[in-house]
């Protein structure tokens, strides 16, 4: 390939030596997304450590493990934590790394690009993933700072990189995963239906975290609704968050409580995605929602949040709407027309695979593998 000239002929028995940074290693989106990219791009040619601050995943931590990938790390990131950043200066001096890629949300990621460049990294790559963040006044100061310290800028989406970065001035880089790990599967649809005694209900389905920004109460509220006139229809909840107990709470005073499961984190989402029958996404904002990816590749249709970034449609199975509270009829209205509409879902597989195939994490790796060899090769 065109992109591997020089890097071959002047660097047999190097690797390239590559950082990935990130707050935590959550069961979320972005360390699925880090995790992806470790695990299938070419190990011969790279050197991946990981650097996170905690909690990490034990999940996450035998991938690396079973892959050959160091892991380090980092006490709690708090941007008021000098602890955390002491502790990473002191590993980013010890290494000499060739690429620093910082995975964050905001500005406030200037403080690991400015260690970088103190350490005399000179391939500095920032990869926004959302297209909001939590502390606007602290994105607002650190700003100028941040747009300084990074050589390139990534995103997971248009949106997300006009917002951090300025219109254009970014390069998309999808959220690549195992397309077809997530194809409709009958035998698992059975196993979790009967598992969970859903063999003859309609199944509304959500995956995500239980927080403010993925608006679980939206999707709640939006059910209890629709149930009133559909006495088959179930709601199935797969995700944990800040906000779990509350909702269970909620949940088990609701009159539709037995229609309702708040399934919890699961390393199968791709299983009970076969299980669901039409999926709901209502955030407030995304830089991505690679969820709603995962649905329509499974097949299923969705109603997603009119904040989501196009960028996620994948067919025409796809309906994005407002999310006030006076637009759950709205909701409830595409529910039922979703509910009468019949189609073979792995035909569906087949008729978008074009579309589909930009979250197929080979060509994705192969790619960024691209991108990084072009940068070494130019510094």
């Amino acid at each position: 390939m065109e992109f591997m000239e020089g890097f071959g002929d002047n660097n047999a028995m190097d690797k390239i030596k590559v950082v990935m940074l990130a707050g935590n290693l959550k069961m979320d989106g972005i360390s699925a997304v880090i995790m992806n990219y470790c695990t299938h791009m070419d190990l011969n040619k790279f050197d991946i450590t990981i650097m996170a601050g905690i909690p990490i995943e034990r999940f996450y931590r035998e991938k690396c493990m079973e892959y050959g990938i160091t892991i380090e790390e980092l006490p709690q990131r708090k941007i008021s934590n000098p602890v955390y950043f002491t502790m990473l200066n002191k590993k980013l001096r010890t290494t000499k790394f060739d690429i620093c890629h910082v995975h964050g949300n905001s500005a406030t990621s200037a403080a690991e690009l400015v260690l970088a460049e103190l350490n005399h990294i000179k391939i500095r790559i920032m990869h926004c993933h959302n297209s909001k963040c939590q502390h606007e006044k602290i994105h607002e100061i650190l700003l100028p700072v941040f747009k300084r310290m990074y050589t390139q800028a990534f995103s997971c989406s248009t949106l997300a990189g006009d917002w951090i970065f300025g219109k254009g001035r970014f390069t998309v880089i999808s959220n690549g995963f195992e397309i077809e790990n997530y194809k409709f599967h009958s035998q698992k649809r059975e196993q979790y239906r009967r598992l969970m005694k859903l063999e003859d209900c309609f199944v509304l389905g959500y995956v995500g975290r239980l927080n403010y920004q993925k608006n679980p109460w939206f999707v709640i509220k939006s059910f209890e609704k629709y149930a009133e006139s559909a006495p088959g229809a179930r709601l199935l909840m797969v995700g944990n968050g800040s906000e779990r107990k509350e909702i269970e709470e909620y949940v088990s005073r609701s009159p539709y409580r037995d229609r309702i499961i708040i399934y919890g984190e699961s390393n199968d989402v791709a299983g009970l995605l076969s299980a669901m029958d039409l999926f709901l996404f209502p955030s407030r904002y995304e830089g991505l929602g690679i969820s709603a990816a995962e649905a329509q590749i499974s097949g299923l249709p969705c109603i997603v949040s009119e904040r989501v970034p196009r960028d996620v449609q994948v067919g025409d199975n796809i309906r994005f709407l407002p999310i006030s509270e006076t637009d759950i009829t709205l909701w409830v209205k595409t529910m039922e027309e979703f509910e009468h509409t019949e189609y073979s879902r792995l035909d569906y597989y087949e008729d978008n695979k074009a579309d589909i195939e930009k979250y197929d994490i080979r060509i994705c790796a192969k790619q960024l593998e691209g991108i990084y060899i072009n940068l070494y090769n130019s510094v």
